[in-house]
């Protein structure tokens, strides 16, 4: 393991870096128009962005525009990742935990305070600190082992288990929103998606059609629907898994962004 001339310097550095980048990316969750409701109705936004938004655009212009929906999270999970590989790097020479603690502790609490004092925000919160306090040892342990693109893998290993951590935490947060206050967000899902159907059929039916008769149609056929009912009793799981699921995906490709981080923090610090 290589040492560094300068430990308090570099404590300062990977305090100053951590916490900026957490509070960056906490800023870009709760300015990105993320919330409970909406990570619940992202099917139907999906699906209306899909069909409607990008309905005359090319191939590549409809994933633009469905992937943009995504970009303030993108842009969060890449600040994220930056403070995660701050810690990665001061793992990488010190395998001081107490380090990693503080620093996850003072980020959890940044994501509590930008998201506001709920229960989905404190778990939040403490998947925040849970997962950074887990860098530290491992990307010292890493640094002990592996052999080549040391300084790559350390920080893409070690933060890629962390945002499995953070991800669960995620999706644990979703559920217990939803479960808390299941009438409001089954109410919610049920309005947003007799918006998405009506914004779709709308465009065939003759101009004369009253929206109000519309609706009342799509709420009979999703009030009656054995899928739709059943879709909705199971609202608080699959509104967490679906977020789940996105995460996971992001996930694959987020090692190359922390590996990449976490190289160019070790060098600057030489």
């Amino acid at each position: 393991m290589t040492s560094i001339e300068n430990p308090s310097k570099l404590e300062k550095i990977t305090a100053v870096g951590a916490i900026l980048s957490f509070a960056i990316a906490a800023v870009f969750v709760k300015f990105g128009d993320l919330s409970v409701s909406s990570l619940v109705n992202l099917q139907n936004t999906l699906l209306e962005k899909a069909l409607i938004e990008s309905g005359s655009s090319t191939t590549l212009g409809s994933l633009y525009i469905v992937g943009s929906y995504f970009l303030n999270t993108i842009i969060a999970l890449v600040f994220l990742t930056l403070a995660f590989a701050f810690l990665a790097s001061y793992g990488f020479y010190e395998n001081r935990k107490r380090v990693g603690l503080v620093l996850s502790i003072i980020g959890g609490l940044i994501f509590i305070v930008f998201l506001g004092f709920t229960l989905a925000s404190f778990i939040v919160g403490v998947g925040i600190m849970l997962s950074g306090y887990s860098i530290i040892p491992l990307a010292h342990n890493y640094g002990e082992e592996l052999k080549k693109w040391i300084h790559f893998r350390a920080g893409s290993n070690s933060i890629s288990r962390a945002h499995f951590i953070f991800n669960l935490f995620i999706a644990l947060a979703i559920f217990a929103a939803v479960l808390s206050n299941l009438a409001f967000y089954e109410a919610d899902f049920k309005s947003d998606i007799r918006e998405s159907i009506s914004s779709i059929v709308k465009p065939s039916l003759p101009v004369q059609i009253d929206q109000k008769a519309v609706n009342s149609v799509i709420d009979q056929q999703i009030n009656s629907s054995p899928l739709f009912s059943a879709y909705i009793r199971w609202l608080p799981v699959a509104s967490a898994f679906s977020v789940w699921v996105i995460l996971e995906f992001l996930r694959l490709f987020l090692p190359f962004i922390a590996g990449a981080f976490t190289s160019a923090i070790i060098k600057m610090q030489k």
